[in-house]
């Protein structure tokens, strides 16, 4: 019985290449080959263009249409940096299978592609080339029965013998140095099919034709352009915790390999081996969450590199990155001097010895604390919480704290406290029977702690770093250790507004003598007015410094 099968084929968009040149022909091999390279050569696919093939079901008398529709898939176009280029590459045609037997079938008419492409300059450049394959199978795959596969051979127009067609690359036409001005040609392609063991069903597959560019890069000592856009730019999250966002435009060099980012904080690096690293790879971006701080100038020099580790200049920005306005008192402890590093700048008063250490090792210096050393603040409306919002938080290192029963005194650790007696509010620790309870305390009348998390037993251990948080959202108050919620307390009351100082390290209670301090190490003390910086259960506790 006669069979017919008809591949329409619909002309296809153009893929354009942008610019200006003489258009001249160039010389061209008609023969379909394996892509061959020479040794260290580089491959970069500069253009490509899919044709869809489809074969219909069974039409009226028996007749059967096979479809072929292109879909272009455009790639970035930057070729050969300022060297002016002009060009296109598309693919068009029309072929018609009338099929007599179940055997090998050539098909009428062709499909072609077109090139038009100049960017011949480089000394390095050894050919360019047009290579075709199937991207799922070899050949046109059964809908139904995936197993059934149409094998597809292919020619160039006028040659005398076919190829297959398979997922493996064949050259369609290849132009090698030296070249002429200008790649202006135009193939067409002859098709055949094998039907014998073809099947009622739909068959598809999808050939992809490849501009491709090779260039050598044996005793290659340029380096590749440099990465250009790069920009950087600081944001902190409710926590108050720095990230630095970088991203930048990677150059178009054929043999580019990836970019190295370098950071320091006293001047741009001027090689890859400079400073710290902070990215390499080929990405064009990257956030570095890398130990940010506050009010510290970033330093970052981007570096591109080849296949060979030629490296490029240096692409430089810098960034600073700025407290949010919710933080009124910060202390890093760093620095010749305690000083308050937020935008309040408030004045830091050393009572006594408290001194700056570098160990037990936390991040930079630290402040360390006992009897009777303190720091203390004036009184500040930034304190004056009200029944505004706030966060307390830093890290404390309890330091061999002895038992209530034993010295009432040694077995606290005071974090922070506002006023004398019933003040405005008190954070502390204590340890009895081996066990440290944290609270926080508030007052809103001056006469009694009637804002209260209770003791709280808490998992803080001894002669190590533990982060702490009271927090105030709304009438909840929550008091964390570590990133866990371990106390609480609800209260739509107003804090009294005390015009004592604040005192870290220090509780008094002058009328019964009783004065109880710090024993051990302070870092990174916070106190942050009209923000809840963390609530629910738990969160992620800081891993470098405001």
């Amino acid at each position: 019985m006669k069979k017919e099968w008809f591949i329409g084929f619909v002309a296809g968009a153009v893929l354009l290449m942008a610019g200006c040149g003489q258009l001249n022909k160039q010389h061209m091999d008609t023969d379909i080959t394996a892509p061959a390279l020479a040794t260290q050569c580089t491959e970069k696919v500069i253009a490509s263009t899919n044709v869809k093939m489809k074969l219909n079901p069974a039409g009226p008398g028996g007749m059967r249409v096979l479809s072929v529709s292109e879909e272009v898939t455009t790639k970035t176009i930057e070729i050969g940096g300022n060297v002016p280029n002009f060009g296109q590459f598309y693919v068009t045609g029309n072929i018609t299978f009338n099929v007599t037997a179940q055997s090998w079938t050539e098909a009428d008419g062709y499909i072609m592609y077109a090139i038009n492409y100049n960017d011949l300059t480089s000394e390095d450049l050894e050919r360019v080339y047009v290579r075709a394959y199937m991207l799922d199978t070899d050949g046109l795959r059964g809908k139904v029965v995936t197993s059934s596969v149409l094998p597809l051979q292919v020619k160039a127009y006028n040659n005398f013998s076919y190829t297959n067609l398979t997922g493996t690359a064949l050259t369609m036409n290849t132009w090698e140095k030296p070249f002429s001005n200008v790649i202006d040609h135009m193939q067409p392609l002859k098709f055949r099919a094998d039907f014998t063991n073809a099947l009622s069903q739909e068959y598809g597959g999808t050939i992809v034709f490849e501009l491709v560019r090779v260039e050598n890069v044996d005793d290659d000592t340029t380096p590749p352009g440099m990465p250009s856009s790069f920009t950087v730019a600081s944001t902190a999250n409710a926590a108050g915790i720095q990230t630095v966002t970088l991203g930048w435009i990677n150059p178009t060099d054929l043999d580019f390999a990836g970019v190295e980012i370098r950071r320091s904080i006293t001047g741009y690096p001027q090689s890859v081996s400079d400073g710290i690293s902070i990215y390499s790879g080929s990405s064009s971006s990257k956030v570095d969450a890398n130990n940010i701080s506050s009010q510290t100038t970033y330093y970052y020099s981007i570096f591109a590199k080849d296949n060979n580790n030629n490296w490029s200049s240096a692409a430089t920005a810098s960034v600073t990155p700025y407290l949010d306005s919710y933080t009124k008192l910060l202390l890093h402890m760093d620095g010749g001097s305690i000083d308050d590093s937020s935008l309040a700048n408030q004045t830091i008063n050393v009572n006594g010895s408290v001194t700056q250490v570098s160990s037990p090792a936390h991040w930079g210096n630290i402040g360390s604390f006992s009897s009777p050393n303190y720091l203390s603040v004036a009184d500040s409306e930034d304190w004056n919480f009200a029944a505004d919002d706030f966060t307390i938080d830093g890290w404390v290192y309890p330091n061999n704290l002895s038992n209530y029963s034993t010295d009432v005194y040694s077995s606290r650790f005071t974090i922070c406290t506002q006023g004398t007696g019933y003040g405005a509010f008190s954070l502390f620790m204590y340890k009895d029977n081996n066990v440290i309870y944290l609270i926080f305390t508030a007052s809103t009348s001056g006469t009694t702690w009637d804002i209260n998390t209770g003791y709280v037993t808490v998992n803080i251990t001894e002669n190590s770093w533990n982060h702490i948080a009271a927090v105030r959202n709304g009438n909840a108050f929550s008091l964390y250790v570590n990133g866990l919620q371990v106390g609480s307390a609800t209260s739509s009351g107003t804090i009294i507004n005390s015009t004592a100082v604040l005192n870290i390290g220090k509780y008094s209670n002058p009328p019964n003598n009783d004065y109880r301090y710090a024993k051990g190490y302070i870092d990174e003390f916070r106190i942050s007015k009209g923000i809840s910086r963390w609530t629910g259960s738990t969160f992620d506790v800081p891993t470098a410094p405001y």
